[in-house]
C-alpha cells in the first residue's frame, strides 16, 4: 500500500462521505499505511514515478493548503483520542457529556469532529477528566527541518 495524498484520493475515489467523521477516518487510514510502509526510498520512489502518485505529507491540512495545517492535525489527533476513549467505555453522548460536565451537543460536535468551537487546551483537559495523561514535550528541531511543528501522538 501506498501513502495517498488526500486529494489524490479524491481524484482517484471522488468525494465520498463529505462528513468530518469521514475525513477523519481517511486520515486514521493514511497515516496506518504511512506507518506499515516499509519499502525503501528508492523503490518507492520509481513506484511513484510509474504510477504518478502524488505523495502527501502526513498532514491532511497540510496537503488540502490550510495555513493553520499543523493545529488542526494536533486538535485532531486530541479529538481521536478522545473519542477512541468514549468509544472503549461504550458511553452514550449524555453519559459523556455528565462525566465531562459539558453539554450533550458539544459531545455530538466532538463526536463528529466538528473542533470550531474546542481549543487544543480544551481538548486536553478533557482527556484528563477521562483519566487520560497528556504529556507535552518541548524540543529544539533538528538542523535538517526548515521549520518547527505541533505534533500530537497518541499512544
Amino acid at each position: 500500500m501506498r501513502c495517498y495524498s488526500y486529494r489524490a484520493l479524491e481524484r482517484q475515489f471522488g468525494r465520498r462521505g463529505g462528513t468530518a467523521k469521514h475525513d477523519v477516518d481517511l486520515v486514521a487510514k493514511r497515516l496506518k499505511i504511512a506507518e506499515k510502509d516499509s519499502r525503501s526510498t528508492m523503490a518507492r520512489q520509481r513506484a511513484d514515478r510509474e504510477n504518478g502518485v502524488v505523495r502527501g505529507t502526513r498532514n491532511v491540512f497540510a496537503d488540502l493548503g490550510y495555513p493553520d495545517a499543523e493545529e488542526r492535525q494536533a486538535k485532531l489527533r486530541l479529538a481521536y483520542a478522545l473519542n477512541q476513549v468514549l468509544d472503549q467505555r461504550k458511553l452514550t453522548q449524555v453519559e459523556a457529556a455528565k462525566a465531562l460536565s459539558v453539554t450533550q451537543p458539544k459531545i455530538s460536535a466532538l463526536r463528529h469532529y466538528k473542533l470550531a468551537g474546542f481549543s487544543m487546551e480544551r481538548l486536553m483537559t478533557l482527556l484528563t477528566a477521562l483519566d487520560q495523561d497528556v504529556e507535552i514535550v518541548i524540543k529544539r528541531k533538528p538542523a535538517s527541518r526548515r521549520s518547527a511543528r505541533i505534533r500530537v501522538e497518541a499512544a
